[in-house]
């Protein structure tokens, strides 16, 4: 396993800088992804409570699928959550392992940005590279 300390500040500029690249060039989004455009944007901003009841969860089958996870290899409690069965790694044992990264110990900026909003957008930038990438936000 390795280990990087890059500091938030510089992850964030080079997410921002990829976003801004991509975003020039048309290719914001990718063909397998899952997000959800923003519609429109809404000043002042509202809380985050407003923002969380505004949309409906995505189904975790749906989340599944874009991520590669066959409907054999997931055992589903309802439509929002579900275990991944350990068989997946027996299918994908040929497939390059991947990174894992932690976003942890930075101090919000005075606007508030910090370990959430950074893990947003460098997977965010990350996926704007063609990259494959799966994103945990634990609260």
């Amino acid at each position: 396993r390795r280990e990087l300390a890059v500091p938030a500040v510089a992850v964030a500029a080079a997410a921002a800088a990829a976003i801004a690249l991509l975003h020039s060039k048309g290719k914001l989004f990718g063909k397998r992804s899952t997000v959800r455009r923003l519609k429109e944007l809404l000043s002042p901003v509202p809380p985050d409570i407003v923002i969380a009841q505004s949309t409906a969860p995505q189904h975790i089958a749906d989340i599944a699928g874009a991520a590669g996870v066959l409907e054999s290899e997931l055992e589903q409690y309802g439509p929002m959550k579900a275990k991944v069965s350990l068989d997946i790694l027996e299918r994908l044992q040929h497939r390059k392992n991947g990174y894992y990264v932690v976003v942890g110990g930075i101090t919000p900026t005075p606007l508030g940005e910090g370990k959430s909003t950074t893990t947003v957008g460098v997977s965010q930038a990350l996926g704007l590279l063609n990259k494959s990438v799966v994103t945990c936000v634990r609260q």
